[in-house]
């Protein structure tokens, strides 16, 4: 009998170690205050998507009695929270209905989901406001959050901005709330 002596660690498991330990730097950050804290934009990402027949049926049912925008808000984090796991995916798809179909996502497909769900709640609840997707950076002050992610994944993050017509713009990140359970980044966090 020959005993084999193999390391236990797995390939990937110091990388993963790095990427949890960066992630809660950053959320800690997020946690403790957003006093300071801002979303630099670096662009708007052109998007339409519209849920299926299917997927608007299923959003009917989180937003049963819905009306003001924060319930719509609401109904469309919860529904895309439910529908939605959390990867770490290098590919992305922009199609709602495919995304949700696959059930795996980042960031970038959070948002796409959820402005497709909010937008359709917002329509067909006749309120006035439009949501869209930007990518860019948290920044702490003057300090940018992400010079301490060093991972390529973390380069930018996706959220979702909601602007209704007589109020500041509302930070969303369907991911943090999901993963997280942070409510939406309320407007006391500046749009740069």
């Amino acid at each position: 009998m020959q005993l084999k002596f193999t390391n236990s660690s797995k390939p990937g498991t110091a990388f993963m170690r790095k990427l949890i330990v960066s992630s809660a730097i950053f959320t800690s950050l997020l946690l403790l205050t957003c006093s300071g804290l801002s979303f630099k934009v670096i662009c708007y990402r052109q998007y339409n998507g519209h849920l299926n027949q299917e997927y608007q049926q299923r959003l009917s049912l989180y937003a049963d009695g819905a009306k003001s925008g924060e319930e719509i808000q609401n109904a469309a984090l919860v529904f895309t929270g439910g529908n939605l796991q959390f990867a770490l995916q290098l590919n992305s798809q922009t199609n709602p209905n495919l995304i949700l179909s696959n059930r795996k996502a980042h960031c970038k497909m959070y948002a796409y989901v959820f402005v497709s769900a909010y937008n359709h709640l917002a329509k067909v609840k006749a309120q006035d406001s439009r949501c869209k997707v930007a990518y860019g950076q948290f920044y702490w002050y003057s300090i940018n959050l992400h010079q301490f992610l060093k991972f390529p994944f973390w380069a930018n993050h996706d959220v979702c901005i909601i602007q209704n017509k007589d109020e500041e713009p509302l930070i969303v990140d369907p991911v943090f709330y999901d993963c997280l359970l942070i409510s939406p980044l309320k407007r006391n966090c500046n749009i740069l």
